[in-house]
């Protein structure tokens, strides 16, 4: 008959090896942030963000960012990518690249600014004619 000893250095190593697979299975991680106004520095609510892979541009997933600003895109597969945000009557940013992997398994990109966009017209012509 096998001692306790045995059976609990059999029972703690299996634990041990589940808990050690189900970490490796998970190749998955978190991007979150917060979208600013650059001049006020206030959170946008509503801004817009996309994940998109640094190799291609291809789009992974997207989201909106909270009434605080606040932004989390979860599930992203390992690999390397770039953050494009965005709100209307603001500039398109893109963020600097950045990679989820084991070492990096929620990455945050702190606080992201962008600005109001402003179009100038050049010229503005009125013309008006009277009723006879």
């Amino acid at each position: 008959m096998l001692s306790m000893k045995v059976i609990l250095l059999i029972i703690g190593l299996s634990i041990f090896n589940f808990s050690f697979l189900s970490a490796q299975k998970q190749r998955t991680g978190s991007v979150s942030g917060t979208i600013n106004e650059q001049e006020s520095k206030k959170p946008l609510e509503f801004a817009n963000v996309v994940i998109k892979t640094l190799s291609d541009s291809a789009l992974l997933q997207g989201s909106v960012s909270d009434k605080n600003g606040k932004f989390i895109l979860e599930n992203v597969p390992f690999g390397d990518y770039k953050l494009t945000y965005s709100f209307i009557g603001f500039e398109s940013k893109i963020s600097q690249p950045f990679r989820i992997d084991a070492q990096h398994i929620r990455v945050d990109l702190g606080s992201l600014f962008i600005s109001n966009t402003t179009n100038s017209l050049s010229d503005v012509v009125v013309t008006g004619e009277r009723s006879t």
